[in-house]
């Protein structure tokens, strides 16, 4: 009995860490993609979002000042 809590207890000390993910159901991996925010007749974004919802709203507050489009690109820190 004294040999198993020694084991246990060298077990619980050596140092080895495992971190968890949780992800709800359907949820996709942190930051797995981003939102450009390009106008249409310009060659670079003019913003970035990581919530596409975001993207939304800043088209919707400049749409009267410019033509925009949303792009979709893969997240380049999940590659990493």
């Amino acid at each position: 009995m004294k040999n198993f809590f020694l084991a246990v207890i060298l077990v619980l000390i050596s140092g080895c860490v495992h971190t968890w993910k949780w992800k709800r159901e359907g949820e996709e991996e942190e930051r797995a993609y981003l939102y450009y925010v390009i106008d249409i007749h310009g060659t670079e974004p003019d913003a970035y979002f990581d919530d596409r919802e975001d993207a939304v709203s800043y088209v919707k507050e400049f749409q009267q000042y410019h033509t925009y489009r949303i792009v979709k690109a893969v997240s380049r820190k999940k590659h990493e």
